[in-house]
């Protein structure tokens, strides 16, 4: 990976104010990271691990999933979005659950 994953992991933390190390990436692409999901339909790479594995660590961090949290699925879903779209110089709408961030995202 190139130098946009960093870039987005640094927004990622300033966005969401966690800290985030190399697991994170694991999470969507390396198929035998714990937070792997076998059966889910996404190709390794895509958006919606990464935002699967940004919710699981909100959740667990108790900043969603609550009526208290601070954030909801939405605006966690158009954070991730735009961030993004804008270190990867892609328009919003070409960022989906299942754009691959490498091979349809152009991520270096």
């Amino acid at each position: 990976m190139g130098l946009e994953h960093l870039e987005i992991e640094f927004q990622f933390e300033e966005t969401f104010q966690l800290e985030f190390g190399d697991d994170f990436w694991e999470a969507a692409f390396d198929v035998t990271s714990p937070g792997f999901d076998a059966h889910s339909q996404l190709p390794v790479g895509a958006v919606g691990r990464v935002y699967d594995e940004l919710m699981r660590r909100l959740n667990q961090a108790g900043m969603c999933g609550s009526e208290s949290s601070v954030w909801t699925s939405d605006s966690v879903w158009l954070a991730t979005q735009s961030i993004i779209a804008s270190a990867l110089s892609v328009s919003p709408e070409q960022v989906v659950r299942t754009a691959r961030l490498i091979q349809d995202l152009g991520m270096g």
